[in-house]
């Protein structure tokens, strides 16, 4: 009953002209998993609005809340519309290609729409990382890959790109080409703890246990308070003989079992600043 009272509430401000009820009636429909009534709500919003960036708000969350009720074409269809509307707007590719084409299987469709988006002038990077998020969505490390090489190939420093591939090659225990993909992301973004971490695994999975300590340790400068890489480090202090007899690690020990090795120039009061501004 409360809830009807509510809605009611909602919709007659609205017919009294109060835009600014829809939040709260949409609101109340997706808390209560009302997907259609959602959809109808904002594409009836969309219909009678007349400035652009708002009545293609309206058409995304139409769009979605159709997706969630299964009417995957009335989906697209509005999608598209706000596409029409927004053509360099990345989110849309994103719900179109990864929520809408990749969830249904369709990773064909997702394809088609990135390049179209490339040949548009669209953000070629931007648009090659969301197909490397609907490949993944679909299940296909084949098509993830690529798409990540793709992204590389506009822009060489992207350390989403360079990070992301590593960890695909991690996952394929090619610890090898995951190391120069994580290496070179650490190079990009030293104040990566979890680079850094992914980095030591693939080290270590190819046996070069001083880089992997190397690795581990900057990870725990980044963020001491990390258990995973607390134990992981431990065990591999342990095994390079570098744990003192009252259990603690000897951080001169491993910095000479690390002797040669690359030091990446991270500064942990600088990356501390930098996540404390953000």
């Amino acid at each position: 009953a409360e809830q009807h009272a509510i809605e009611a509430g909602y919709k007659q401000a609205l017919a009294q002209g109060n835009r600014r009820a829809a939040g709260g009636l949409g609101g109340l429909y997706t808390a209560f998993e009302r997907h259609t009534d959602t959809g109808q709500l904002y594409e009836e919003l969309a219909l009678s609005e007349e400035i652009p960036t708002v009545r293609a708000d309206y058409y995304v969350k139409a769009g979605l809340a159709w997706n969630k009720a299964g009417e995957r074409e009335r989906a697209e269809q509005f999608l598209r519309q706000a596409l029409a509307l927004s053509p360099h707007d990345l989110r849309l590719y994103e719900y179109l290609a990864t929520h809408l084409f990749a969830q249904a299987g369709n990773l064909p469709a997702a394809r088609g729409l990135i390049q179209q988006g490339i040949h548009s002038g669209v953000d070629p990077h931007g648009l090659s990382l969301i197909l490397a998020n609907a490949a993944q969505r679909a299940g296909n490390a084949v098509e993830v890959r690529r798409a990540l090489l793709q992204a590389l190939e506009w822009r060489p420093t992207s350390f989403e790109a360079h990070y992301r591939l590593g960890r695909l090659y991690l996952q394929a225990t090619n610890f090898g080409r995951a190391a120069l993909s994580l290496r070179r992301a650490v190079e990009l973004d030293p104040c990566s703890a979890s680079a850094f971490f992914a980095l030591g695994q693939a080290e270590e999975g190819r046996y070069h246990y001083a880089e992997a300590e190397v690795a581990y340790r900057t990870t725990l400068a980044l963020n001491p308070d990390d258990k995973r890489a607390q134990a992981v480090y431990a065990r591999l202090a342990s095994s390079l003989g570098t744990v003192g007899q009252d259990g603690q690690i000897d951080l001169r020990a491993t910095e000479g079992a690390s002797a040669g090795v690359q030091i990446f120039s991270m500064n942990p009061r600088m990356c501390a600043q930098r996540v404390k501004d953000v």
